[in-house]
């Protein structure tokens, strides 16, 4: 458990919701919630890689739907905003997947594995058109009206706001300038 809670600040009708690498890391981490901060009925999810590997991004989205008893179409409306999004996060922004950064990097680039298999998917996007997309979506025309919230629109936290071309602008620069992980400027 990477933050644990200070229990006695947390209000009493708050619900807490916590991420883990594996079942049993879950396990292990509901445990100490339940010790430290009061009874079950405080815990509303505890999220871990190894069932969302099973179950995919839209079982997890399912999880969290029943937990909020979320109605069809407001489900309807999260998968749609996430199965996006996911696509954006991957191919898109400063913590791209690390395959497709290799891919798009210069050839003369340090950072260039060469023995590193190519990505399976961003290669075949229209990586505009899906930001364009997203940036459609009843989530998203939702979450960026509000200023404090709009940041959750980006594919990481420390991407600069989405614009219709940002991902490809993104992208060119990782061709042109060989930036690494988690480096360049908020374009």
């Amino acid at each position: 458990m990477h933050f644990k809670p200070n229990c006695n600040e947390v209000l009493n009708d708050t619900w807490l919701f916590s991420t883990a690498m594996d079942l049993s890391d879950g396990r292990e981490e509901k445990s100490w919630l339940i010790d430290h901060c009061g009874t079950q009925e405080r815990i509303g999810y505890i999220q871990d890689l190894e069932t969302l590997s099973e179950i995919g991004l839209d079982g997890i989205l399912r999880k969290y739907g029943d937990v909020f008893s979320l109605e069809p179409h407001m489900m309807d409306a999260m998968i749609e905003y996430f199965d996006i999004w996911d696509k954006l996060r991957v191919c898109c922004g400063r913590q791209m997947s690390k395959y497709w950064r290799n891919e798009l990097l210069p050839s003369n680039s340090t950072l260039k594995v060469t023995t590193m298999k190519n990505h399976s998917l961003c290669p075949h996007l229209n990586i505009d058109d899906v930001e364009e997309r997203f940036m459609e979506t009843k989530l998203y025309r939702l979450i960026h009206r509000h200023d404090k919230l709009r940041r959750m629109n980006r594919p990481s936290l420390l991407d600069g706001d989405l614009n219709g071309q940002y991902c490809s602008d993104y992208n060119n620069k990782v061709k042109t300038q060989g930036i690494g992980f988690n480096e360049g400027r908020k374009i």
